[in-house]
């Protein structure tokens, strides 16, 4: 399982905006599958604003990963099992902390909160025969600006 860890908001706004993340759950991996693992996790933001004036409110979310190397790794004890994070359904555009961050725009008032979901696809490569069989984990802090 993959924990997308949501980190408290830095603002620059009037508004109030707050990220709520879904893990991405890959479940036990097998070497011995001959397709990748695909699975994907939800990025939420909610923004309300303090009274019924229209404001406006704009952001990105942004990725933190803590590996030197760049490469996620999911982890059984010392076991290591090697996936990436993409920002389109086809997993062509890798989400790395390198990567321009996705961005949101929009109204927010009193009365009409603003919402933005994203979903962020997980890949695990087929036929890794080193980590063998078994149950991985990982958590990634993903970082709100607004």
């Amino acid at each position: 399982m993959l924990a997308l860890l949501p980190v408290q908001a830095v603002a620059a706004s009037e508004a109030t905006c707050h990220l709520t993340v879904t893990a991405m759950n890959f479940g036990a991996y097998s070497p011995l599958a001959t397709r990748p693992m695909d699975f994907t996790a939800d990025v939420s933001v909610l923004c309300t604003a303090p009274d019924e004036t229209t404001i406006p409110v704009a952001g990105s979310i942004r990725l933190i990963a803590d590996d030197a190397s760049g490469a996620p790794h999911l982890e059984s004890g010392r076991k290591k099992l090697r996936y990436q994070l993409f920002v389109d359904a086809a997993r062509s555009v890798p989400w790395t902390s390198s990567l321009s961050p996705p961005e949101f725009s929009g109204l927010v008032s009193g009365a009409l909160p603003f919402r933005h979901r994203m979903t962020i696809y997980g890949r695990i490569q087929a036929r890794q025969f080193e980590p063998g069989v078994g149950y991985y984990e990982d958590a990634i802090a993903v970082v709100l600006n607004y």
